[in-house]
């Protein structure tokens, strides 16, 4: 092997190098396991030949990848571009421009000995990305090629193109030597030899060339002996035989290699459509798809695919039918068909889609033609547009609906079956995109209308509910008012029964509320602690009057080893129990109504309950109405002759809060014995806190002191009622219609506080609470006690104007004893927290 040869050899192993890398920076879908997939590659390069000393890769000419690692670990972070050698920056300027294998040295190395370095630039996508290069090792060259052991009886040394020596020891000393130029990749070598022994010294050493030529012409001479003894015949079937075998062979090679072609082919389709799918299923998965970015990837892959040169992809409006291009290439002189709109629809008529075009979109069926002015159907091409010589079309397919198109035209070679079939693999998945979008679009639209409806009517229950409940508070109030002046026996029936049929309408006008709110998902329950057995107690003072007047005795019943705390709803818990004593009390004309309290645990899960039941003696239920009674506006006693008032609400909303709390509820009854209803939720025990304590303690009807109270009400008859109310219980007051006068009075008088309404004109009572706790109305009313009174009632409201910094709430209508109870509450309250 001649030198030139031993190092051209390796200059593969760059040129593999240079391979890998591009392929990899290009294709890999991960670029974070370079270091490794780098190492793993070198490695193999580097066993193949004991010649070379290193290999690195050096992005945007900076040494990052070294293999072998150890004894090389100088070479990272060298940033080649901007060596302080000029010589070496030339060296990589030459292999970046060049393009080329490039070689410089040979050099001293650092490890020792002597080397070339040899560097080629890196692509990607056609623009410099950085340098594959490898150090080769000369004195390992030259030991593959025999040098060394020709130097025991043969003076010889190695020059550049400059004549500087780099092995061996000069031989040009002014004896006559021989010399020689190897060619290398760029410019040569000077190969010098002489004997060792001088010329003259060994006649065989200065008559070898001679004996050569002898040896030759002897051994042609031979030959010549050799073919003349043979008969011309005998040649000529040798010839003729070995022809034939040649033929045979070649066939064969070229049967073989026509296979492979073919089988390398489809990988290749294989592997592009497959790429293709993946391309259009990660498009589908990304935030924000649409049908115009999965289009723009269905288009690239389609002309890849076919070796087309135009094309566009499409969708079919749901609505208009039109074909709407979403991505083309330009195919007109003027760039019209450019896309810059994103949609250029193909319209449909009578008689289906026009032209060639139309032809698959009509038939739903894909076909190509490598000759289109003598297709069937082959229509004018508007004018200015490119020459259409073959054409493909598959149109877009799901469940036998028409979703789009796929178009090609002007392969590099003409169409056949596998370009159809595979363009027929992609307009599946791109009619599964369109469908998949459009569903998506049509949940999504669905969802935005039906949340949009939600909140209209969340919106109009809530300002019916205001509107409502602010003329029923001044209709309960004149009536309680008129209850306080002189009144016959008659006259005293009246007024309690207008009141009572308010209190029904109020009830009703809730139990709407909250069934909406329970249906739209909007009730939000609290996670507090409470006092289980106060929570009883309040539900039995509650309908203590009414049972009395009823003459049915009310009871109560809760076990002792029950936690005196629980956390939970407390609120949603008395309101169940309330609709269920209320119940019992409707349908028990005499005897006894009893709440219990008991613990048990699930039994499916063992967890621990609390279980309520309350069971009265009244009419009982029949067995055919039990499944359905908890069903909204479904009652026991149906028809004409209904004797039980109702509108069969409040069972269904108990049902929804209950679920809603992580329990359940049933009823058990017998006809004409009684009922018991039942429900259980969740025990969790709290701690006997203060905060639980002072809820606790907080059931005194005095008022602390004797507050001046400032009334914020701008409805007339509202405001009359609270001040005559006001006046009843013995309070001094002074009334302002609007919130910036509640501040101005704040502002000029001293009170202790403040019964605020919260809509009114000019400012509201939401924000005239903010800029009293900001201290806008002075400094000593910045903590006045403030309550709410108003007829925002859903919820949620509570909590808005407890977080604006009111201290309670009391919804209208009400009572005047409410009122009391509530003012008792806020100013022990105060009191405590000022102690």
């Amino acid at each position: 092997m001649t030198i030139n040869n031993a190092v051209n050899s390796k200059f593969s192993l760059l040129q593999g190098l240079k391979a890998f890398t591009e392929t990899y920076v290009e294709y890999a879908p991960q670029k974070s396991d370079f270091p490794e997939k780098f190492k793993i590659f070198a490695s193999g390069l580097y066993a193949s030949s004991s010649c070379i000393r290193n290999f690195i890769v050096a992005p945007g000419g900076v040494n990052r990848f070294v293999y072998p690692l150890e004894r090389n670990r100088k070479a990272l972070g060298h940033d080649l571009m901007n060596d302080p050698r000029p010589q070496v920056r030339a060296d990589v300027q030459r292999a970046v421009e060049s393009g080329r294998i490039t070689i410089s040295g040979p050099y001293k190395l650092r490890q020792g000995g002597l080397g070339l370095i040899c560097r080629v630039a890196v692509y990607d996508e056609g623009h410099f990305w950085g340098l594959a290069s490898m150090v080769l090792d000369l004195p390992e060259v030259f030991d593959e090629v025999n040098l060394s052991a020709l130097t025991q009886s043969v003076d010889m040394s190695l020059a550049n193109e400059d004549g500087a020596v780099f092995f061996g020891l000069d031989a040009r000393d002014g004896r006559e030597i021989i010399t020689s130029r190897i060619p290398m990749p760029e410019g040569y070598w000077t190969l010098a030899m002489s004997p060792k022994q001088g010329w003259g010294a060994d006649d065989g050493w200065a008559l070898w060339p001679f004996r050569i030529l002898a040896s030759l012409v002897v051994l042609l001479i031979g030959i010549a002996v050799y073919l003349l003894s043979n008969k011309a015949e005998r040649l000529r079937r040798a010839v003729d035989e070995r022809t034939t075998e040649l033929i045979e062979v070649n066939s064969q090679l070229q049967a073989e290699n026509d296979r492979r072609k073919a089988a390398e082919e489809t990988l290749r389709r294989e592997l592009a459509i497959n790429h293709a799918l993946a391309d259009i299923a990660v498009a589908l998965t990304e935030p924000g798809a649409d049908i115009n970015s999965v289009s723009k990837v269905v288009h690239r892959h389609a002309l890849n695919i076919t070796g087309s040169r135009v094309g566009y992809v499409s969708s079919i409006d749901s609505e208009s039918g039109e074909n709407i291009c979403h991505v083309t290439t330009p195919m007109f002189s003027d760039g019209s068909c450019d896309l810059a709109s994103g949609r250029v629809p193909f319209h449909s008529g009578t008689g289906g889609y026009k032209g060639i075009w139309g032809q698959s979109l009509n038939t739903m069926t894909g076909f190509y033609t490598n000759d289109v002015r003598s297709h069937e159907v082959y229509g004018a091409i508007p004018e200015g547009h490119l020459p259409v010589e073959t054409f493909l079309s598959v149109p877009a397919v799901f469940e036998g609906e028409l979703h789009g198109q796929i178009a090609l035209g002007n392969a590099d070679e003409l169409y056949d079956e596998k370009d159809l079939s595979q363009i027929q693999s992609l307009a599946r998945l791109y009619a599964m995109a369109i469908y998949r979008i459009r569903s998506e679009k049509a949940v999504m639209d669905a969802k935005e209308l039906a949340e949009s409806a939600s909140r209209a009517k969340s919106e109009f229950l809530a300002n019916m509910s205001h509107e409502v409940r602010t003329p029923l508070n001044g209709v309960k109030g004149m009536l309680q008012l008129i209850q306080y002046s002189k009144l016959d026996s008659e006259q005293s029936d009246y007024v309690e029964t207008a009141l009572e049929s308010v209190d029904r309408l109020t009830t009703l006008l809730a139990d709407i509320l909250d069934i909406s709110r329970v249906e739209a998902g909007r009730i939000q329950l609290r996670h507090e602690p409470y006092v289980l057995a106060e929570a009883v107690e309040k539900v039995r003072q509650r309908f203590g009057l009414a049972y009395d007047q009823a003459g049915v005795e009310l009871k109560t019943d809760v076990a002792a080893m029950l936690p005196a705390v629980v956390i939970g709803d407390g609120f949603r818990v008395e309101q169940v129990l309330d609709n269920l004593v209320g119940n019992a009390l409707k349908f028990t004309e005499a005897g006894s109504v009893t709440i219990m309290v008991r613990l048990e645990s699930d039994e499916e899960t063992g967890a621990e309950m609390v279980l309520f039941a309350v069971t009265d003696t009244g009419i009982g239920i029949p067995e055919k109405d039990l499944e359905k009674l908890f069903e909204p506006f479904v009652q026991g006693d149906q028809g004409y002759t209904r004797k039980y008032q109702g509108a069969g609400l409040g069972l269904a909303i108990c049902r929804k809060l209950v679920e809603l709390m992580g329990g359940r509820i049933w009823v058990e009854s017998e006809s004409g014995v009684g009922a018991t209803f039942s429900f259980t939720v969740p025990l969790e025990k709290g701690m006997n806190t203060r905060d639980a304590e002072a809820e606790s303690a907080v059931g005194s009807n005095e008022i602390v002191g004797s507050p001046k109270v400032l009334l914020a009400e701008d409805d007339r008859v509202s405001r009359m009622f609270i001040e005559n109310a006001l006046k009843r219980i013995g309070l001094r007051y002074e009334s302002v219609a609007s919130g910036d006068m509640a501040l101005k009075s704040l502002e000029e008088g001293d009170y202790d506080l403040v019964l605020m309404d919260v809509q009114m004109p000019v400012m509201n009572g939401i924000e005239a609470t903010r800029l009293i706790r900001d201290g806008i109305a002075g400094d000593r009313h910045k903590n006045i006690p403030i309550i709410a009174i108003t007829a925002y009632a859903m919820s949620g409201d509570k909590e808005i104007m407890l977080e604006a910094g009111m201290d309670d709430y009391l919804s209208k209508p009400m009572n005047i004893s409410e009122l009391h109870m509530k003012l008792a509450q806020v100013t022990s309250a105060h009191s405590a927290a000022n102690d």
